[in-house]
């Protein structure tokens, strides 16, 4: 499956595109934006150099579910970091 990466909607956040599929996928650093869970959406996270990521779908169908770690894992390994832990809950602050 092949993917590709594009600014947001406000620039302050990225886009992974299935390239041959419905599938998108907006990426939020959550040190940088504001994130609220869209309850109508499917929701995974990680961690890139101590900073949180969100990984929401955008208007997903149900065909694409199987596709959305492979295309997480293309992100992380995009930025060096092919191993990165996806986790199905955000992390709490150690603030």
């Amino acid at each position: 499956m092949d993917f590709e990466i594009n600014k947001g909607f406000d620039n302050s956040t990225e886009l992974i595109f299935q390239t041959c599929g419905s599938l998108c996928i907006e990426v939020v650093y959550l040190n940088k934006k504001e994130f609220a869970e869209d309850v109508n959406e499917i929701q995974f996270y990680g961690n890139i150099d101590g900073q949180q990521i969100a990984f929401q779908t955008i208007s997903y169908i149900e065909e694409d579910l199987g596709y959305m770690i492979d295309a997480i894992r293309f992100y992380a390994s995009r930025l060096g970091f092919p191993f990165m832990e996806i986790v199905s809950q955000r992390q709490k602050s150690l603030a």
